[in-house]
Order: C-alpha cells, then structure tokens, then sequence
C-alpha cells in the first residue's frame, strides 16, 4: 500500500517535516549522516587513535554510528542518491 503525502503528513509514523512533496528523502538520509557525523565526533578519540586496535574502530562504528543512520532505512527506496551519499559518509568516517 502506497501512501499519498497527506496519508503521511497526518500519520504518526514518519516525521512529516522530513518528506518534501515530491516524496523524495534527501532531507531525512542527510538528517541521519549529520547525525551520524556528530556521533563519530563524540568518538572520534578512539576512532582516529593509532594506538586503538581496528578491530575496536569496526566494533564501535557497527553498534553506535551505523545503526543511527541505517534506523529505519529499509523503509527507504533504493535510490543511487541515497546509496551514494551513505557510501561517501563511510568511506570518510572509515
């Protein structure tokens, strides 16, 4: 079942503000890579520490950056917009 914008606008599962009118996400998937970016600031000690083991750095981007950005995301269209962008905020972070 798809829903029309104001189905959504007046739904309580989705932010309304995050939908444009077109039904594009662009605004909610950089939302969430913001997001995700102050997170790996707040790690950042150990994430950019040479001394920390890479099998640490894989750990805490797997349960603390990756799980807020991905929330929700199967919900998603599969757009290459998207996927590019979530590649570029990766391949930075990693």
């Amino acid at each position: 079942m798809v829903l029309t914008y104001q189905e959504l606008k007046s739904s309580n599962t989705l932010d309304p503000r995050m939908i444009t009118a077109d039904g594009s996400l662009s605004h909610e998937v950089k939302s969430r890579i913001n997001s995700a970016w102050l997170k790996w600031h707040i790690t950042s000690s150990i994430m950019c520490d040479k001394k920390s083991s890479s099998r640490l750095k894989s750990k805490i981007y797997c349960t603390i950056v990756q799980p807020l950005v991905l929330y929700g995301a199967e919900c998603w269209p599969a757009i290459k917009e998207t996927e590019l962008c979530l590649g570029v905020m990766e391949t930075k972070m990693l």
